[in-house]
């Protein structure tokens, strides 16, 4: 299930088990995310998905790599960029930031940190909602800690909220 409003994610990374790892962490969190192997079609993706945020890898087997396509996303929105790659010379990141980068991770990395910088270049960008989940009539509102069902506010301990919360979150 995603949040109602959901910011959406474009990741772009040519590993197939990282892809999947990484988008199904992002999905968990709340976000919808596209992922794809090596952003050929960006022009096309951006139109149709719209974007709240690009995860880009720099290293990919395509004529483009991720500062390609950073100048390329550039040239047609003003969407954030965070780049997660194993290319970590300092002039690979000065090169990152000099693209338009607003973030640059470098692998291996724990999920928690790339949640937790996913989340401040959104909020810096001001694409950030407030996570809200709906379930049937109910609807969880994470950012203002309240639950309402069927329109009516419910007053819950913060141990019942979190319970609920989580299980909103993965609603089926």
């Amino acid at each position: 299930m995603v949040a109602v409003g959901s910011p959406r994610l474009l990741f772009i990374e040519d590993d197939p088990s990282l892809r999947e790892a990484v988008g199904v962490a992002l999905r968990r969190a709340g976000y919808e995310v596209r992922a794809d192997p090596d952003g050929s079609d960006i022009a096309e993706t951006v139109t149709a998905f719209h974007p709240d945020l690009a995860i880009l890898d720099v290293r990919l087997p395509t004529r483009d790599d991720g500062f390609d396509l950073a100048l390329r996303l550039r040239s047609m929105t003003e969407i954030p960029v965070l780049f997660v790659t194993a290319a970590d010379d300092l002039e690979d990141r000065l090169r990152g930031f000099s693209v338009g980068a607003d973030d640059y991770l470098v692998k291996p990395f724990a999920i928690a940190e790339l949640l937790a910088r996913v989340r401040a270049v959104l909020r810096r960008a001001g694409r950030l909602t407030s996570p809200t989940h709906e379930v049937c009539d109910l609807m969880v509102d994470e950012a203002n800690r309240t639950v309402r069902r069927a329109g009516i506010e419910i007053v819950l301990t913060k141990t019942e909220f979190e319970l609920l919360n989580l299980l909103a979150r993965n609603a089926g």
